[in-house]
């Protein structure tokens, strides 16, 4: 190639795909029609080549040539190499002269190889950038999906931990309310002839070896109403009397109280003592024929009673035998109309004013009552 075509000729190499130029006016004037060839020899793997989108053979040492012919405007000469999975572009400008109107273009195997080499570098770069784009985005998933997963065991644990203080509220709810509907399990003296009773109740007890802890004085009502403090009583009952028949209150019982019979009885809730005082009692009437019995432990429950009252501002007789009582409930007012012939209270509530003063100016004999109507809004 002469040196003044060599010196024309401007290498170019990039791996985007070629943008399509339009010719200006410039351009025309500046890049005349021209022709020339292109060779050179292709390396190992390329399946084709194609020359301003033309196919160009090769032989089968990978030797190729092709002539060219480039239009007014036109600058570049594109080689185009398909190398298995890759596809690699190479633009040549071409300079016109006056001098020269034949271009010769030499593309060497060492250059397609370094630009397959170059595409394969870039084609590994892109493609580790969307590893690890996808190992970021992994990592964002795992971390969004953990934080998802933690909000939802912490909402989890706060609503599990709503719901256990809304079935312990509604447990002390119903014990206060059983402790109130319950009797006091305690001997009174009312129960009792006389103290002598109690002396021989004891005795009984005493005699039936239960060995129970008493801190109270002997042959007092205090002792016997200890007996029912100790929690335990039902196992030293069952140790002496294995086959005593056990009604079905105290058969619940026994089974209420199973959690806490081995608690000391001042570490017990007011609920757990009543409970165990009331076991203890009805045991201690299975047992023995002289313990005072109760025909019902459950007072009945009053019945609520409600008062409807009516507290008036003023009342104005607006004309003979009417009256207009104006109230007051909650910051709501209100009025009645009272006619004694009717001896009937009339409510005024949606009530509109021509509708009051119709019911003023009526003659009180001829007064009817209007039909009420609910006026929804």
């Amino acid at each position: 190639m002469a040196p003044a075509i060599r010196a024309a000729l401007i290498f170019l190499a990039c791996c985007a795909a070629a943008a399509v130029w339009a010719a200006s006016p410039e351009d025309i004037k500046k890049f005349p029609p021209v022709s020339g060839e292109i060779f050179g020899q292709a390396a190992a793997g390329v399946r084709s080549i194609s020359v301003n989108g033309r196919p160009v053979s090769f032989d089968a040492n990978q030797n190729f040539r092709a002539n060219v012919n480039l239009r007014a405007g036109d600058k570049y000469l594109i080689l185009t190499v398909n190398y298995e999975n890759l596809r690699i572009i190479k633009k040549y400008l071409i300079l016109r002269k006056t001098a020269v109107t034949k271009f010769r273009v030499e593309v060497s195997k060492e250059k397609i190889e370094q630009s397959i080499q170059a595409a394969k570098q870039t084609q590994q770069t892109e493609s580790d950038k969307r590893a690890e784009q996808r190992k970021r985005l992994a990592r964002l998933a795992r971390l969004k999906a953990k934080a998802q997963a933690a909000e939802r065991r912490r909402i989890e644990k706060e609503m599990a931990a709503e719901a256990a203080r809304e079935r312990e509220l509604a447990r002390r709810k119903a014990e206060r309310a059983w402790i109130a509907q319950v009797a006091s399990p305690k001997y009174y003296a009312n129960e009792f002839r006389d103290s002598g009773e109690v002396t021989a109740l004891l005795k009984e007890i005493g005699d039936a070896g239960y060995s129970i802890p008493y801190k109270a004085r002997p042959n007092t009502l205090a002792r016997l109403n200890e007996v029912l403090t100790v929690p335990n009583f039902y196992e030293l009952v069952r140790q002496r009397n294995p086959g005593l028949a056990l009604s079905d209150a105290v058969r619940s019982l026994v089974s209420e109280t199973q959690a806490f019979r081995y608690l000391p009885f001042g570490k017990l809730t007011a609920f757990q003592k009543k409970k165990i005082m009331l076991l203890n009692r009805l045991l201690l009437e299975a047992l023995f024929s002289n313990a005072p019995r109760r025909s019902t432990w459950f007072a009945p429950r009053p019945i609520p009673t409600f008062t409807k009252t009516k507290q008036y501002l003023y009342v104005w007789e607006f004309s003979e035998g009417r009256l207009l009582a104006v109230k007051e409930k909650r910051g709501n007012y209100s009025a009645d109309i009272y006619i004694p012939v009717s001896k009937q209270w009339m409510n005024l509530k949606g009530l509109s004013e021509k509708d009051l003063q119709e019911l003023i100016n009526k003659p009180i004999k001829s007064f009817k009552p209007p039909v009420k109507q609910d006026n929804k809004k």
